[in-house]
Order: structure tokens, then C-alpha cells, then sequence
């Protein structure tokens, strides 16, 4: 299925999600409470009641349930008409919109927050999405970036998880072959705080836990810049509104 108003890195993406939205294990539709990454989320963001949420890249709305659960507004936008169709097939009052997050279909100031999960790796036009995120948030809002660590250790495994991303794109068993024209770009702590900074505003990062009893668990809990999770959050610069005389 063609998907109009993307450019052409952004189709060859919505169709890669397209052909996977059937895996469960990939993309499930149920987030438990105690999931890592929305007790992330929620660290952030609480109290989340009462506010409006944006969830780009919602898959099939499992953060958007949960939002909603919560007592926010929140709406989700994704690439994929497949994913899409399940989000909007869990009868929830949220709205579910085909985009991109390098056009967001949004009036400026739109949200309190926004979430943005294993995401920004897929993205071909990484400053421009970053503008669009901090576009649409409110100033003093939320933007809540969870992605991959480029100098992170496998979760499972205590090597480089970059390895296994090389290895699993050269057999063929990763997101997008050595051969497809994007591959998932990884990130450094320090490299997209400073995009962050520059687009939205003052940047954090920490490093969420999986709670799992590996070695690269209690690795990652002594040196925790080899996680293979990060998260940034960046606050929407308030706009200086005094007068000079």
C-alpha cells in the first residue's frame, strides 16, 4: 500500500512496519504497570491526570491506553496504517492519526507532554522531527525520549549491543538489512541531549532499569553509561515575555 505524504525513507519505514504489525513479541498491544518504561514515563511525567499527551511513533497504543487509564487526553500518531488500524481497534476514546513526526499535524503549544518511544531510531530526518516535538509542547511541557544506547551492553548479554545490531542486520534478522536503504541510528547520551537542548529546551539523561537479573544488570548498575536504554527529557524553554524599557 503506497503511503502518500511521506518521503520516500519514511515509506520504505511505514511498509518495514506494516509487513511486522502482526508480531506480538515486536509489538504488543497490552503495557503491564510495572513495565521499565512506562514506570519511566511516569516518573517524569506524574501526576499525568488532567493532562494532554501526545504518544508519537503508538504503535498499537499501549501507551496511550495506559495515558488514558491515567486520566490524560492523549493521542497517538504513527507511520503505519497497519499498527494504526490495531490502536484504533481497542475502542478507546483517544484519536489515532497517520503521520509523520517530521510534519505533525498539530497547532503550535498543543500538548503538556509528549512521549516518544524506540522511536526517533527510525526517523530519517532526525532535526527536523526534534523541531516538530518541541513545536507542538506547551512551554515548561515534556518531551520524554526513551531510545537506544550506541555504547550500551546487551541487555541479556554483557557485550556490546552495537554487535548484536551489526550482526543481526548482516544475517538478515534485524529491522532493516545492511542492505535497506536506512538503518536504525543509536544514539550517545551527550549527542542527542545537545540536539535536544538546541530544538526544546534543557535536557536530562538518566538510565532506566530493566528489571532483569543478568550481568549486564548488575554491570549497567555500576556503570550505568553502558545501558542499553536511555532516557532524555527535555523541558520546552518558557517564552521571556517581559518588556524592555
Amino acid at each position: 500500500m503506497p503511503h502518500p505524504k511521506l518521503s520516500r525513507l519514511e515509506a520504505y519505514v511505514a511498509g518495514r512496519f506494516d509487513d511486522l504489525a502482526g508480531n506480538a513479541e515486536m509489538f504488543p498491544e497490552d503495557l503491564a504497570l510495572d513495565d521499565w518504561q512506562w514506570l519511566a514515563v511516569v516518573k517524569v511525567l506524574a501526576p499525568i491526570s488532567g493532562q494532554t499527551v501526545l504518544d508519537a511513533g503508538c504503535a498499537k497504543g499501549k501507551f496511550v491506553a495506559r495515558l488514558e487509564a491515567e486520566g490524560a487526553k492523549a493521542i497517538g500518531i504513527d507511520l503505519s496504517p497497519a499498527l494504526l488500524a490495531a490502536a484504533r481497534a481497542r475502542g478507546l476514546r483517544a484519536r489515532f492519526l497517520e503521520g509523520s513526526v517530521t510534519a505533525l499535524p498539530f497547532e503550535d503549544e498543543s500538548f503538556d507532554a509528549v512521549i516518544c518511544i524506540e522511536v526517533l531510531e527510525h526517523v530519517p530526518e532526525l532535526e527536523r522531527a526534534l523541531k516538530e516535538l518541541g513545536r507542538v509542547l506547551r512551554p515548561g511541557g515534556s518531551l520524554v525520549v526513551i531510545d537506544k544506547n550506541r555504547a550500551g551492553l546487551h541487555p541479556e548479554w554483557p557485550y556490546p549491543a552495537a554487535l548484536y545490531k551489526w550482526w543481526g542486520e548482516r544475517r538478515g534478522r534485524w529491522m532493516y538489512s545492511l542492505d535497506a536503504p536506512i538503518q536504525e541510528t543509536w544514539f550517545t547520551a551527550s549527542g542527542l541531549k545537545d540536539m535536544l537542548a538546541k530544538q526544546v529546551g534543557p535536557t536530562e539523561v538518566s538510565f532506566p532499569r530493566r528489571f532483569t537479573r543478568t550481568l549486564t544488570a548488575r554491570l549497567t548498575r555500576l556503570l550505568p553509561l553502558l545501558s542499553y536504554d536511555l532516557l532524555w527529557h527535555s523541558q520546552k524553554r518558557v517564552k521571556n515575555t517581559s518588556i524592555k524599557e
